[in-house]
């Protein structure tokens, strides 16, 4: 990946987790990734045990 499209991609990221502090708190925002995180975690434990 080139390094403008690089940057660009971390702004939007940027713009996003902005909103969702605007919307409820910054501590919201991050509670929202450790539970994404804690998903992702567990999908990929049930996938290795079905495989």
């Amino acid at each position: 990946m080139r390094q403008d499209q690089q940057q660009q991609q971390q702004q939007e990221q940027e713009q996003s987790r902005k909103k969702k502090i605007k919307q409820g708190g910054e501590e919201e925002a991050n509670e929202y990734s450790a539970i994404a995180a804690t998903i992702k975690q567990q999908q990929q434990q049930q996938q290795q045990q079905q495989g």
